[in-house]
């Protein structure tokens, strides 16, 4: 979504990053600036934001031999009880994945995500590594880092 184009606009400039995404419109401002990038397959699907991405049931035969320090993504919702949540059945195939693939996550949550529970459960808290968000209220990030969330917050 818009959160991860938005990290694409950061990255494009760091030397040696290589990016693995399903967001088709953050392709055009990856290239040709980023090293390398993998763009996963599948199906494309338009967000309600406007941005394409790919959706495909069996990425895991994609995502099976990769391996990343660092994975970034973001979600429709983030709950302290149900974890990371999206709206969609095929975006629950990738965040199947990541725990698996990396070894820290990064999830960028903004204060309109937060406490929402969207319609799917993509990963509960344990496996998420890191909280990134713009929400300074300590009470709320504090049901979170009770959880054993790493928070990072202004």
């Amino acid at each position: 979504g818009m959160t991860c184009l938005a990290l694409a606009e950061r990255v494009k400039n760091i030397s040696g990053v290589s990016v693995i995404t399903n967001n088709v419109s953050a392709v055009s401002v990856l290239k040709p600036k980023v090293q390398n990038i993998i763009l996963l397959g599948g199906e494309l699907e338009q967000t309600p934001d406007g941005l394409i991405t790919t959706v495909d049931a069996n990425v895991g035969s994609s995502l099976g031999s990769i391996f990343v320090n660092k994975a970034f993504s973001s979600g429709v919702g983030i709950d302290p009880e149900i974890g990371l949540t999206v709206n969609t059945m095929g975006s629950t195939y990738i965040y199947k994945y990541i725990p698996q693939l990396c070894s820290e996550w990064y999830v960028m949550m903004d204060e309109k995500k937060f406490n929402v529970k969207a319609f799917y459960q993509a990963a509960s808290l344990k496996q998420i590594s890191t909280l990134i968000t713009d929400v300074t209220d300590p009470a709320a990030l504090n049901r979170y880092q009770e959880k054993g969330l790493t928070v990072l917050h202004p």
